[in-house]
């Protein structure tokens, strides 16, 4: 007893049985001891991490992976053995808390374990084995007279949780819960300890909006880590559809047909998206693909080949000093507590990089930090994305002088003249906040901006013809437009992005009934993680700047293929060079 009450997974795999009537692979049974894989066990620490810790945790999952009995081993583990311990239950709705002889109730699987655990061990403490005592026993609740601990249970309403304390509650299936916001909301007062488990149903979604919330602590139990179920485990490319076998001791029958769309899968795997039928079901039910359920205008695939070759980490992260009156450049500074920007380019001089065709193109917000103001500096002679800036409270009036100061900053030669030089290209949505920074930025002076015309969004980069109107204007027609040549240039390799974070929101993009893109939030109804990390800013701000590029029409230089590694003397030569640049343009 001692030792099963100082370690639960002893307890666990010592004496507690299990029941699943959709057991899979070799050594599963429908009937027997619940023995933990090892993906298992450290799901379990963390479980318990947040109960000793007092600390929220959010469970995204693939189906069929053991979380929910997890949670429940847990706490009647701790009300089993830690006094005067209360925990609570919810789910989407009563039956499935407590329903008697359903085996997918959760009061149901606590009654099968304590059942079928050995007799001295429950002496005293629970129902003696199969009794159903009303004594220790009653509608959604179990006591434990020994330790003088409950667990109760609730089914989800708006008033779920409410009102009582506890000291961990568990929330099964949150995201199919109908009164999601409200009883994420509701219940912060009930314990300091919440456990959020389901699968994805998109992202207008309370469960969604937790698992980007950088405050709560997440924990991933995706099917590659299940042992039966990665058997056979291979990998391709999306583009050349190359396969490679990761799982080398894995025998595949002669001529199996290989799916190459860029995934990790398995044998198992095949044959659960074949007998789903849906891509939405196999991103809900195996992906952990949120973003996937909601009919993506992204190619899934093509973001997942992009971001595995092309996104790294920045090579530096900082700030930018300039004068908050005239907007002039001052320098960039590397490090701090709250760096807003990240770059994937060496700096020179004074915090500037090398000369060339810079675009910025932004996406603005209010400032009051429930989205954020992004923006994204391309080089468009080699279409590669060389920064982008991240700030929910910068106000409009404030982003002004900051982009005068970049664009400064990212400055390019005059084709004209070459002896002189000219700010970055600058395209940002002209209404909303868009129209509060254009405002201020017009009083001190900006001379290089995207321009339309009022009855089309046909514009004339070169100067050649200035329209009246600045900005680009934002509606569904337009950004339908926007968004489709963005991933274009994507698949082309036109535009090149390192950001993983700006890639991932590209998937957030959904088709609607009309046939328009838009953004797949726009029904989510409130938003409690602050600042949102994954709202596609970020993604908006790199098709203006790749909009600027195509309809300029840069002619994208040859690339090498080959990294420069710094050892090699061809890297050295590359500074040297761009240390004479840097004297060229300072002395």
């Amino acid at each position: 007893m001692e030792a099963c009450r100082l370690d639960p997974l002893f307890w666990i795999n010592g004496f507690v049985w299990q029941f699943n009537p959709n057991s899979i692979g070799l050594n599963s049974t429908k009937i027997g001891p619940f023995v933990t894989w090892p993906y298992q066990d450290r799901a379990f620490n963390v479980l318990l991490d947040a109960i000793v810790n007092r600390h929220d945790v959010v469970i995204e999952k693939s189906r069929e992976m053991g979380a929910s009995w997890l949670c429940l081993l847990l706490f009647l583990h701790q009300a089993f053995f830690v006094e005067r311990s209360k925990f609570l239950i919810i789910s989407r709705d009563a039956d499935a808390v407590d329903k008697t002889g359903e085996p997918d109730s959760l009061f149901w699987k606590l009654d099968y374990v304590l059942n079928n655990l050995p007799p001295w061990m429950t002496e005293g403490n629970c129902n003696p084995p199969g009794e159903r005592d009303k004594k220790y026993r009653n509608v959604m609740s179990l006591m434990f007279p020994r330790t003088q601990s409950v667990i109760s249970g609730q089914a989800s309403t708006g008033k779920a949780g409410v009102g009582g304390r506890a000291r961990a509650m568990f929330i099964d299936e949150f995201s199919q819960v109908k009164e999601d916001f409200e009883v994420y909301q509701r219940t912060s007062d009930t314990s300091a300890c919440r456990i959020f488990n389901g699968t994805h149903k998109g992202v207008a979604t309370a469960f969604y909006e937790l698992t980007q919330d950088s405050r709560v602590r997440k924990l991933r139990m995706h099917w590659t880590e299940h042992p039966d179920k990665v058997r056979g485990l291979y990998q391709s490319e999306y583009e050349t559809k190359k396969v490679e076998v990761l799982d080398k001791g894995f025998e595949f029958p002669k001529d199996y047909p290989f799916v190459a769309d860029g995934k990790i899968r398995s044998p198992w795997y095949d044959e659960q998206c074949l007998r789903k039928g849906s891509e939405r079901a196999v991103a809900i039910d195996l992906d952990i693909n949120p973003e996937g359920a909601i009919g993506q205008s992204f190619d899934f695939g093509l973001v997942q080949s992009l971001i595995r070759r092309n996104c790294k980490d920045p090579l530096w992260t900082g700030d930018v000093e300039f004068d908050p009156n005239s907007g002039r450049f001052i320098k960039f500074t590397t490090g701090g507590l709250r760096p807003r920007f990240k770059f994937w380019r060496p700096l020179i001089g004074r915090g500037v990089m090398v000369s060339s065709n810079y675009a910025i193109g932004v996406d603005n917000a209010r400032g009051q930090g429930a989205t954020e103001t992004c923006m994204c500096i391309l080089d468009m002679t080699t279409g590669e994305k060389v920064g982008e800036f991240a700030d929910a409270f910068v106000k409009p009036v404030d982003v002004a002088p900051m982009l005068i100061a970049l664009g400064w900053a990212f400055q390019n030669q005059s084709e004209e003249d070459p002896k002189q030089v000219e700010p970055a290209f600058l395209i940002w949505e002209t209404t909303g906040p868009g129209a509060e920074m254009w405002e201020t930025m017009a009083k001190i002076g900006y001379p290089r901006v995207f321009r339309r015309n009022k009855s089309t969004t046909t514009s004339d980069l070169n100067g050649k013809k200035q329209h009246e109107t600045p900005g680009y204007l934002p509606n569904d027609i337009n950004n339908t437009e926007l968004m489709r040549q963005y991933e274009s240039a994507l698949r082309a390799g036109r535009f090149v992005n390192p950001s993983e974070a700006a890639m991932k929101e590209t998937l957030l993009f959904k088709w609607n009934r009309r046939g328009r893109i838009e953004h797949s939030r726009i029904e989510s109804p409130e938003d409690f993680s602050g600042a949102r990390e994954n709202h596609s800013d970020r993604a908006i701000a790199d098709a203006l700047a790749c909009k600027l590029m195509l309809e300029f029409a840069v002619s994208l230089k040859v690339r090498e293929d080959e990294v420069i590694h710094e050892s090699s003397l061809a890297y050295r030569r590359q500074m040297h060079d761009i240390r004479m640049q840097e004297r060229e343009l300072w002395l």
